[in-house]
């Protein structure tokens, strides 16, 4: 990966559970290993980096935008 000319570590890893396309990722400032995702199959899904499954489910009613 590289930004402005500088070379940066970077380490791909895929984080697999939504049923459905995910519409949306968004990441914790205050846990840079948390982040949640949401996704066409009307869930919410917290997850920690450093585990394979979701630590969190969250069920909806409606698609999450």
């Amino acid at each position: 990966m590289f930004q402005d000319g500088t070379k940066l570590q970077s380490r791909i890893t895929e984080f697999r559970s939504h049923t459905a396309p995910v519409n949306m990722l968004s990441t914790s400032l205050a846990q840079e290993e948390t982040f949640a995702s949401v996704s066409a199959d009307k869930t919410l899904r917290i997850w920690d980096v450093r585990q394979k499954n979701p630590t969190q489910i969250e069920r909806t009613k409606e698609e999450l935008l």
